[in-house]
């Protein structure tokens, strides 16, 4: 049947059979089949734990099209729970005997299943008749409210909960039919600042904004001020937070140079610990605050972050002029502030200068500055006294790679 979209964005959803026998298995790696962009898998009951009930997997979707047949629905099987509540209030009752009345004798044509049809098991007869009359009255009074495994804050964990009854307890529910023997409740370490540790549970500890260090882990066994190590450009700095502040004017065109940066912004990104904390920003006549997308304040170095972020990388095109003021005002306004900035143009950035940058940081704070000459050590003065009041390292990096 035709379907008319609502404006703004759509999602389509599909169902595969996956019989692994003879269609295989669902998701593609290593292939030359798909287009570079990853699947996206959901679960509209809440299981698993997903951000939003939705996630981003970690390779591509592929489905085969074994027949271009309409499938008659009646072939198909009925659910295994609560098949008798035919109406979906949750409860069989007096409205579910009403509904099958209504289809009495209503038979599908191979294009639907009619209403009612809800017996015998496992397919139904593709008919509403007697028999799914009886099936009502021999489930009557069932309550049908999903149930599930609810995860409190603390890691505990307790089945057969309402998703209301796990929201009142102040847990998360693990979705429909889900039980505590799934795994899907554990605690570990959650890092909220340098010197506090709270074993929690890991939603628990993201929705607070804390770092979490693992299923598993204890307070007691790891360093929430342990530091890492960021490297951009053979320049290496420690911290927790660490921003990239990235010239896509249009001189970045030349001979490759924003290929160039966005493949060693990847490597750098990759190398992170998943507890370190990173921001990106591009920046040309203005900062851009297209790319990244997905970006909302510091982003946390999971490989799947990581992932989504760097695949826009792709649709960046060097354009305007070179401006960083208004990037190091964003990079500066951000809560906490970083401990560590690597700054890479191409160009002369003046009127942007040290003085400019002294005025911006509050304060009281120490912000380490690395600044990257890109391919042009015409404005190397400039990007040397910004590194050097900022207790940072600069470093003129030429066109073809090379270093000095």
């Amino acid at each position: 049947a035709d379907m008319t979209a609502a404006p703004g964005d759509n999602w389509v959803s599909m169902v595969p059979s996956n019989d692994f026998a003879t269609g295989g298995q669902t998701g593609t790696a290593d292939t030359l089949a798909g287009d570079g962009v990853l699947g996206w898998q959901a679960n509209p009951g809440g299981g698993f734990a997903m951000p939003e009930n939705m996630q981003e997997m970690t390779n591509e979707a592929a489905y085969r099209l074994m027949s271009d047949t309409v499938a008659d629905p009646c072939n198909s099987s009925l659910p295994e729970m609560c098949t008798a509540d035919v109406d979906g209030d949750m409860i069989v009752a007096v409205s579910d005997i009403l509904a099958i009345v209504g289809n009495w004798g209503t038979c599908g044509d191979g294009t639907y299943r009619p209403v009612g049809d809800i017996a015998p098991m496992p397919n139904g007869d593709c008919c509403v008749n007697v028999v799914d009359l009886l099936a009502v009255i021999g489930a009557w009074g069932t309550d049908c409210t999903p149930r599930g495994a609810c995860c409190s804050d603390v890691g505990m964990c307790t089945d057969e909960l309402t998703i209301e009854e796990c929201a009142a307890t102040g847990g998360q529910y693990l979705g429909d039919s889900s039980a505590c023997a799934d795994g899907g409740c554990l605690s570990g370490a959650c890092c909220m600042d340098a010197m506090t540790c709270l074993e929690v549970s890991s939603w628990y500890c993201i929705d607070s904004g804390g770092i979490f260090r693992g299923d598993g882990t204890a307070c007691a066994d790891i360093s929430c001020s342990a530091e890492c190590t960021a490297t951009f450009f053979g320049i290496s700095s420690s911290g927790t937070r660490f921003c990239y502040i990235v010239d896509v004017s249009g001189s970045m065109s030349a001979q490759n140079r924003l290929g160039s940066a966005l493949a060693e912004l990847t490597r750098s990104l990759k190398q992170l610990p998943d507890f370190a904390r990173f921001y990106v920003l591009f920046y040309s006549s203005s900062v851009r605050l297209d790319i990244p997308s997905m970006q909302k304040g510091w982003n946390t170095a999971r490989a799947s972050t990581i992932r989504r972020m760097t695949n826009e990388f792709e649709s960046i095109h060097p354009q305007g002029g070179t401006n960083p003021g208004p990037a190091f005002q964003l990079a500066l306004s951000l809560k906490p502030l970083p401990e560590v900035i690597f700054f890479l143009t191409d160009g002369v950035i003046s009127p942007f200068s040290a003085e400019e940058l002294r005025q911006m940081i509050p304060d009281g704070s120490r912000v380490i500055v690395n600044t990257i000459a890109f391919g042009d050590s015409a404005n190397q003065d400039a990007m040397i006294e910004i590194a050097k009041e900022n207790r940072g390292q600069y470093k003129f990096v030429a066109s073809d790679g090379g270093k000095r």
